[in-house]
């Protein structure tokens, strides 16, 4: 997904000078000649920004400094516990309205955790299609737990929306190489290998699956529901591009399973079952993209959790 503002080259060329004057002003200070050098490079993209676009980017630049470890928070309308910040960002969240999130998480009570509330900027940065910001701040998330395996998944998704295709394909195949990797991990390499290298890697991406679906066999090392109806849906999608219907209907039933009250995975499923050809149906693809963002928003609920 993204958004009007990206449309506007101007204003994806100053985000990107934005992030790279902050790595600048990071590593050689705020007076340097390269950062000057960085400043003098925005103005003209600046010139055809309008005052919405300016407020975003303003408060993406404030929010870049959390990576640096020197935000500012601004004060907080009221006393707020963290159950009460996060209802409020859910409740903006339904609306898609990420401006308001970002706007809530500026003037957060100083205790929320900071894991938290970078995963939450990541998630709203990639909403509006902001991709290599939205990388940073998962990264900055991610330090707490580098050797979470529910992370490092997302983190091949993130890696591939921000342009990073081949770390992506390299960390993936990395992880996939280890007898003993987590299931999410394995349906995790097997989205970003299709998702990159199409329709050339299928059968590693079904040899993938396979092997992780297996392992969540034993409920000690089971994926996630909504990693599992991911991986069927996957599943199913090589299936039918190498023309087995048959099998790819079976993986929908699974998915089905799984998720009885999923009306877009069952519409998916009755038109495969109807057409019983190899063709991708348009129902398929959405019901793929919401198993995608079922994973993060999942995960997004998981995180605030573990950090309360």
């Amino acid at each position: 997904m993204s958004d009007r503002f990206m449309n506007n080259p101007a204003y994806v060329e100053y985000e990107a000078l934005l992030r790279r004057l902050h790595d600048v002003t990071a590593q050689y200070g705020n007076d340097s000649a390269e950062a000057d050098s960085v400043r003098e490079r925005m103005d003209g993209p600046e010139r055809h920004l309008n005052r919405w676009e300016m407020n975003r980017l303003n408060g993406l630049s404030a929010d870049l400094y959390m990576v640096r470890d020197e935000e500012v928070l601004e004060q907080p309308p009221a006393a707020q516990s963290q159950a009460e910040l996060r209802q409020l960002i859910q409740e903006y969240e339904r609306w898609n309205d990420w401006d308001s999130v970002l706007a809530l998480l500026r003037r957060r009570p100083p205790l929320v955790s900071e894991e938290a509330v970078a995963f939450t900027r990541a998630r709203a940065y990639a909403a509006v299609g902001q991709h290599a910001a939205a990388l940073q701040f998962f990264e900055h998330a991610m330090k707490r737990w580098p050797t979470s395996a529910d992370f490092q998944a997302l983190h091949l998704s993130m890696l591939k929306k921000a342009g990073k295709e081949r770390e992506a394909i390299d960390l993936g195949e990395r992880y996939s190489s280890s007898p003993s990797t987590a299931p999410v991990l394995l349906i995790a390499a097997a989205a970003t290998r299709f998702d990159i290298s199409g329709t050339t890697e299928v059968q590693g991406v079904l040899g993938l699956l396979t092997r992780a679906l297996r392992l969540s066999r034993d409920s000690s090392t089971a994926a996630p529901t909504d990693y599992l109806v991911l991986a069927h849906l996957l599943r199913a999608q090589c299936l039918l591009l190498t023309g087995n219907p048959e099998e790819a209907i079976k993986s929908l039933n699974e998915a089905l399973f799984l998720r009885p009250g999923d009306a877009a995975v069952q519409e998916a499923r009755d038109v495969v079952l109807a057409s019983r050809s190899s063709e991708i149906p348009e129902s398929f693809r959405r019901a793929l993209e919401l198993a995608r963002s079922a994973v993060g928003e999942s995960y997004s609920g998981a995180i605030w959790g573990r950090a309360a």
